[in-house]
């Protein structure tokens, strides 16, 4: 009995001696170091700080957004808007050093600028040089998205290049593909809007001529096959044409 009261009490001290290093084993993992007053106010200090820095510097991106949008939309102004009727509107420019003047004296503008003038043609002759237009290009086109018909040398774009359109009425014997009438209204806008230029910059309509190339041109959705359907590149007239020196569009 003794021998056996021993035993079990012995195996009692084992079992509580164990479950106290368990105790202490799990307490020792489950407790995180503690931090002084002084230094928990230190780490919030630094926290706070990163935070400020970086909300700080959001705030500074946005602001800079959004006066480089200001700032942008006070410089550009626009001259005419699509939905404006405007009788007269002229905006003065410097006058280019690309342009010789003592070549075409006559043809030298007193000042420089840009004009528009939504009544120089009515909506009756604006609608019938479109029909023009529409009837000429009908008997071409271009693959790619811009064709164009030059009434005065014939040009009409077809496929990847150009043909005569006069040539073309020729072989079907269609002489009276353009009428009179046709003609003689492009003749009188053309006299009008020599004489509107000639106002403008105080020179003589008689000193202005066309300069080719002078056409209608067409603009559609489909892709280009060539360079002459890459109309958006930059560019600049004068260069493109070195005689031009008045511009209607």
């Amino acid at each position: 009995m003794s021998s056996r009261k021993k035993r079990g009490q012995s195996g009692i001290d084992n079992f509580k001696k164990s479950s106290d290093d368990d105790a202490q084993s799990k307490a020792g993992h489950d407790l995180s170091p503690k931090l002084s007053n002084s230094e928990a106010k230190s780490l919030q200090s630094q926290l706070a700080k990163r935070i400020g820095i970086r909300v700080a510097f959001l705030l500074g991106v946005l602001g800079f957004g959004l006066w480089f949008s200001l700032s942008t939309k006070k410089q550009a102004v626009t001259f005419a808007r699509q939905n404006e009727v405007i009788v007269r509107r002229y905006f003065s420019v410097p006058c280019s050093n690309d342009y010789d003047f003592r070549k075409f004296k006559g043809c030298a503008p007193k000042t420089c600028g840009r004009v528009v003038m939504d009544g120089l043609l009515s909506s009756q002759e604006v609608e019938a040089l479109l029909q023009l237009a529409k009837t000429g290009l009908a008997l071409g086109g271009s693959n790619g998205g811009a064709s164009i018909l030059d009434l005065h040398s014939g040009a009409l774009s077809m496929g990847s290049g150009f043909v005569n359109i006069y040539s073309i009425l020729r072989q079907r014997g269609e002489s009276t593909f353009f009428t009179k009438d046709d003609f003689e209204l492009y003749r009188q806008v053309k006299g009008r809007i020599q004489q509107a230029v000639a106002t403008e910059f105080g020179i003589l309509p008689s000193e202005i001529y066309l300069t080719k190339p002078t056409f209608f041109s067409r603009m559609t959705n489909q892709s280009a096959q060539t360079v002459h359907d890459e109309y958006w590149h930059v560019h600049v007239d004068k260069v493109c044409t070195l005689e031009l020196i008045y511009n209607f569009k």
